[in-house]
């Protein structure tokens, strides 16, 4: 966590000192990643918390069943039943997962798509960009240093859904 935090702000230092207006760009989009973060906890840590209760309830199910259960098919139709809550919650925290982090990449591509826009105008025209004459190393530059920027984020993401795991599991024990 605290790695992927100094790379990213090691990465800003950098893209600040090479130009500071694509800088500015880039981080037009630091907002909406906050934004999506903040929807993310929440649903994660619902969902993560609809798992761990589904998970509790099937092992106290069994464990209050398996020693005296004489009917075998009851016992089927109601441990399915279970099952089946467990199968829906599971399905419920991989898709908010399964959101998020394509909403990132999305981020990531847009911040891509708009520095070959400005910098493939800038260089190809001759046109300056807030001041400043763009040149194809610095767009390269500013290309490499975005996806440098947005791995961390989403390793940053990754870590946040197992803290959010983790917080789940730990209200469970505790409650």
């Amino acid at each position: 966590l605290t790695k992927n935090i100094f790379v990213i702000l090691g990465i800003l230092v950098a893209m600040l000192a090479l130009n500071y207006e694509l800088t500015l760009m880039v981080l037009c989009f630091v907002p909406f990643i906050m934004l999506f973060s903040i929807i993310f906890r929440k649903f994660s840590r619902r969902a993560h918390r609809k798992v761990k209760d589904c998970t509790t309830d099937i092992n106290t199910y069994l464990s209050e069943n398996l020693s005296g259960m004489k009917i075998t098919q009851i016992f089927k139709r109601e441990f399915t039943d279970k099952s089946n809550a467990l199968g829906r919650a599971q399905q419920e925290q991989i898709f908010v997962f399964g959101i998020f982090r394509p909403l990132v990449y999305m981020l990531y591509i847009s911040s891509v798509l708009c520095l070959l826009y400005l910098g493939g105008k800038g260089y190809l025209e001759g046109t300056s960009f807030l001041g400043q004459t763009l040149t194809s190393g610095m767009i390269v530059s500013f290309y490499m240093y975005i996806s440098k920027f947005f791995n961390p984020i989403q390793n940053l993401a990754e870590q946040f859904n197992w803290l959010q795991s983790a917080f789940a599991s730990a209200e469970k024990v505790f409650s």
